[in-house]
């Protein structure tokens, strides 16, 4: 962790596994690629983790896309996918690019990570050429496919008590704007589906596999975790496979 960002460091080793690696990449690579078309140059992706966007997205535009994270470890996968000299340890809090060296930048689920978001937005603004586009994936959930295994998860954010429960696109938007940046278009992804059962979905709580979880004490744990494993565990045949799905918001800022 810098500061109040959050790194998956600790998760490298299990992130491709546990988030649907490069298919799931790929799907939502498929999604935004669309917001970069008939453009060129340098694409930079601000909390690249493995790469699983970063290189689809690279196939899909024929473009350079550069990334930089926290995690060394979460980076040795993005290298070997990127190739040597494409990704950087870094904070997006503090960018280390040069003024408008970035023709477009792209974020994935990364705002709830941070622990400034204005810095970022400033520090996109500044690196963002003239007449680039930032394309931002938020990780609030904009739909979602219902059932009792959702029903019995919270939202983590908002259950632990964060200072903000995720990137709200409106309070997103209003430091954007504070950035100098602008909302110039906005679209949805995909529906990106798969099947979980309680048990499933208990145990990768219980592994900490959610980046918020890295980090609780035992108190917090066991007054705000423990009762959702007890939930999961407790519902119906939890070892049945319930069908799960969502879908997310892209917001694409540009120059005020």
């Amino acid at each position: 962790m810098t500061g109040d960002s959050i790194s998956f460091e600790r998760l490298a080793d299990v992130y491709d596994a546990t988030r649907g690696g490069i298919e799931r990449g790929k799907r939502f690579s498929e999604d935004l690629a669309p917001f970069f078309a008939d453009r060129r140059g340098l694409i930079l992706d601000l909390g690249v983790g493995t790469g699983a966007v970063a290189f689809p997205l690279h196939l899909q535009t024929q473009r350079p896309v550069f990334g930089l994270d926290l995690s060394p470890a979460m980076l040795s996968k993005a290298d070997t996918r990127l190739g040597p000299g494409h990704v950087v340890t870094a904070d997006a809090c503090c960018l280390p690019v040069r003024d408008g060296a970035a023709a477009d930048l792209v974020a994935v689920w990364l705002f709830q990570l941070v622990g400034d978001r204005a810095a970022v937005l400033g520090e996109a603004a500044r690196v963002l050429a003239p007449g680039g586009r930032f394309v931002v994936v938020p990780a609030a959930v904009a739909e979602r496919i219902d059932s009792d295994l959702e029903e019995a998860m919270p939202v983590w954010h908002e259950h632990l008590g964060r200072r903000f429960t995720a990137e709200e696109d409106d309070a997103l938007l209003e430091l954007a704007g504070e950035a100098g940046l602008r909302c110039v278009e906005r679209g949805f992804t995909g529906w990106q589906e798969w099947d979980q059962s309680p048990n499933d979905e208990a145990d990768r709580i219980e592994q900490r596999t959610y980046s918020l979880l890295l980090d609780l004490d035992d108190a917090t744990w066991q007054e705000k975790v423990v009762p959702v494993v007890d939930r999961l565990r407790s519902l119906p045949d939890p070892d049945r496979p319930r069908r799960r799905g969502s879908r997310h918001h892209i917001l694409v800022l540009a120059h005020a």
